[in-house]
C-alpha cells in the first residue's frame, strides 16, 4: 500500500488538475492532468481505488491505473469504462 498510496502523492503534487469522482461507497476514480486539460481529451493518468465492503473484516483497498501508471492517454470522461491494471 505504502508504494500506491507515495506514487498517489507524487502525482499530486506534480500535476494542477485534479478530478475526484466517488462513484460508488467502494469506488472513487481520480484524475490527474495538466492545468486547464479538458476532461474529454487523451491526456489523463487516472487512478482507480476500490476498498472492500465495510462489512469485511480488515478491508483491503486496491489503487489501480487506467492503462499504465503514469500513462497519460485515457480520456477522464470514459474512466468508467476503461481497463485497470
Amino acid at each position: 500500500m505504502n508504494n500506491s498510496v507515495d506514487s498517489l502523492n507524487k502525482l499530486a503534487q506534480e500535476y494542477e488538475q485534479i478530478i475526484t469522482d466517488e462513484a460508488t461507497t467502494l469506488v472513487t476514480y481520480i484524475g490527474f492532468a495538466e492545468s486547464g486539460v479538458a476532461t474529454s481529451a487523451a491526456k489523463w493518468i487516472i487512478m482507480k481505488v476500490t476498498s472492500a465492503a465495510a462489512a469485511a473484516p480488515m478491508g483491503v483497498t486496491t489503487y489501480q491505473y487506467a492503462g499504465s501508471y503514469k500513462s497519460k492517454a485515457n480520456i477522464w470522461d470514459n474512466r468508467a469504462a476503461l481497463s485497470y491494471v
